[in-house]
């Protein structure tokens, strides 16, 4: 039987452990995660704010520039909490597959171009990865164990989530009073917070609220991400009132585009719609699909592009029959996994989705089985968004939280796989 003076004492909360009840390693972790989750929350709050009044009201804040630096800051608090606390940094099956394509990507960017700043941009978005998920896989531990983080952790989500609302409200103001320069907004609040709330007291009034905004806010790309959300909520719920009202929401969008109803923005994701069916993609999408046409087409030139991909620092004419376009050079694809096979090579996509799928898979059915702790069925509803985010944009090629996320699930998923104690 193990003495009392071998037994090591559960961490706590982080003002506990100023009473001798956590070790200083376990202090010191426990201020680092409560810094992160302050920059997390300043991202929930600074960005969006600028993207509104960018939009909402014509102003010129720059805000799709800015963003990479919060980005570029979680990634070197990540970095910042392995030195500190003498973690190495946890590897995966993705970080391998990411650790392995940036070996290659160098080798093939140095012999074929001078590295630039696009050089370090593609090294940031293969490096990232392995380091954020494996802080993702730090932060979701201490979770379990601090009662104060996880307050943190609530408070912060709570607090994306009113800042998004926010952000829709004076959006829809400035369309209203004809002072937007576009016709929908785009932010993340909504769409990573209301899946954390969920699951807690007033969970299906948050995501129903969360739901409604985003049809308000016209961003096609958060809609469908939202209508998976409403679609997985009713497969893992058992109420039967949550089902009706989410069912109902989630038929809204195919109700409008039958009885050409008019959406808010103008009708703008009927008319998505309407491009879709007729088959013209380009409008569909906003011209992303001649983007990546372009992309997959230099490509395809060289079977060891297509193999190993362009490498660091390679970028493409994306729109060469546009006149205002004609010599605009980009260096990534709108969706995701054509960026990954322009870096890597046509069989990184596979490799990373194939990965995600298996995980976002794994997490909708351990929750079903009620084999998720309450607190993490969040993330069987969140990582399927990301990865249907990602089909329409860029996003985890560059969104450092996103992978924190993502390492949060991988943790979620193997204490599931655990045998009770």
């Amino acid at each position: 039987m193990t003495s009392e003076s071998q037994t090591l004492p559960a961490p706590n909360t982080v003002l506990e452990s100023f009473r001798g009840k956590t070790s200083s390693a376990t202090l010191w972790s426990g201020y680092l995660h409560a810094a992160f989750l302050w920059l997390w929350l300043w991202d929930f709050v600074f960005i969006p704010t600028l993207y509104t009044l960018d939009l909402g009201f014509s102003f010129s804040l720059n805000a799709t520039y800015l963003v990479r630096f919060n980005y570029i800051g979680a990634f070197a608090g990540a970095l910042f909490y392995h030195a500190a606390t003498s973690t190495s940094i946890r590897l995966f099956r993705l970080s391998i597959v990411f650790s392995v394509v940036t070996i290659v990507a160098i080798v093939r960017g140095i012999w074929l171009r001078e590295p630039d700043g696009v050089f370090a941009s593609h090294v940031f978005y293969t490096v990232m990865p392995v380091a954020m998920m494996s802080y993702g896989w730090s932060l979701k531990e201490s979770l379990e164990t601090n009662s104060f983080l996880r307050h943190r952790f609530v408070v912060v989500m709570r607090w994306g989530f009113a800042v998004g609302v926010a952000c829709a409200m004076v959006f829809l103001l400035g369309r209203k009073l004809g002072l937007s320069s576009y016709d929908a907004l785009g932010i993340s609040n909504l769409q990573v917070a209301a899946p954390f709330l969920a699951f807690g007291p007033y969970g299906s009034g948050y995501l129903i609220a969360a739901m409604v905004f985003t049809w308000l806010m016209a961003k096609r790309a958060t809609i469908v991400v939202f209508v998976a959300y409403g679609l997985v909520y009713v497969y893992l719920a058992r109420r039967r009132f949550r089902q009706i009202v989410l069912v109902g929401l989630v038929v809204l969008p195919v109700v409008a585009f039958q009885t050409r109803a008019a959406l808010p923005s103008e009708g703008r994701t009927v008319r998505a719609l309407e491009y879709l069916v007729s088959g013209d993609l380009d409008a569909a999408s906003g011209n992303r699909w001649s983007e990546a046409v372009s992309a997959m087409a230099e490509l395809s030139n060289s079977w060891v592009s297509m193999l190993a991909g362009s490498g660091f620092g390679a970028s493409f004419l994306p729109w060469p029959d546009l006149a205002d376009y004609a010599t605009y050079r980009s260096h990534y694809v709108h969706f995701t996994p054509l960026s990954y096979a322009w870096i890597g090579g046509l069989l990184m996509p596979f490799l990373v989705y194939g990965e995600l799928f298996v995980l976002a898979f794994s997490l909708v059915v351990l929750a079903r089985r009620r084999r998720l702790a309450p607190e993490d069925c969040g993330l069987a509803l969140l990582i399927p968004g990301l990865i249907i985010g990602s089909a329409f944009g860029a996003s985890l090629l560059n969104n450092a939280f996103s992978w924190v996320v993502i390492g949060a699930g991988l943790r979620a998923k193997w204490m599931a796989s655990q045998p009770p104690i």
